[in-house]
């Protein structure tokens, strides 16, 4: 070894050893298996059309949202509290509000196996949530869950499924809260996103867990 770099050594091997018995945290940099984080993508989604459907099953008519897929259809219950966007973000394929408080948001994001997270196993999932604890603003992640390891609301439709819950704070001080259900649908994933004031996405998680969970596919 180069006499240098011996010394080098000798003395990053001291430094480790005074902060293993001192009790300190020491990170490894020759560690290679550091996760390489998965942003979001940044190209706009494929847009998804919306209907409104009325439905009479043994009583009053009852209303539906039908999100258009191309080559299936995904219908939620809505009573009369969704209506659409006027403009969608890009992030998004298609996006419903409240309307008791249109800061509150509904949305579906279509996504090709290639274009984001080609699965859900650790290892694509972890980067995801590593990108969200570095992004800007940096993400709070609260809650995450995987329904192959614990049974949790919602159901959808009987697929294995991921979620995730993050907060984070807006310009004007505002706490905002995202919840993201992730979910492979025919071959594509589909990410769930239900965004607003911390306070109302809390407040609305199980009546939006149902919207979930009573959603029906039709090919």
């Amino acid at each position: 070894m180069n006499p240098i770099k011996a010394v080098l050594f000798s003395v990053y091997a001291a430094l480790l050893t005074t902060s293993l018995l001192a009790g300190e945290v020491v990170i490894d940099l020759s560690d290679e298996s550091a996760i390489e984080a998965i942003a979001w993508p940044s190209e706009p989604r494929q847009q998804i059309g919306v209907e409104a459907l009325d439905v009479q099953i043994d009583g009053p008519l009852e209303k539906r949202t039908v999100f258009n897929c191309s080559n299936f259809k995904l219908i939620i219950e809505n009573n009369g509290n969704w209506e659409k966007v006027a403009k969608t973000n890009p992030r998004y394929s298609v996006s419903l509000k409240d309307k008791s408080d249109p800061k509150l948001t509904f949305s579906l994001s279509r996504f090709a196996p290639e274009e984001f997270l080609s699965s859900l196993d650790d290892q694509n999932w972890n980067a995801y949530i590593a990108f969200l604890e570095n992004d800007i603003p940096p993400k709070n992640v609260t809650f995450q869950h995987d329904s192959r390891v614990s049974r949790a609301s919602p159901i959808v439709l009987d697929k294995s499924y991921r979620q995730v819950e993050y907060e984070y704070t807006l310009s004007d001080g505002a706490l905002a809260k995202n919840r993201e259900i992730f979910a492979f649908i025919k071959g594509d994933l589909f990410v769930f996103s239900f965004k607003g004031p911390k306070a109302k996405v809390d407040a609305f998680k199980n009546r939006h867990n149902l919207t979930i969970s009573r959603m029906d596919f039709f090919e």
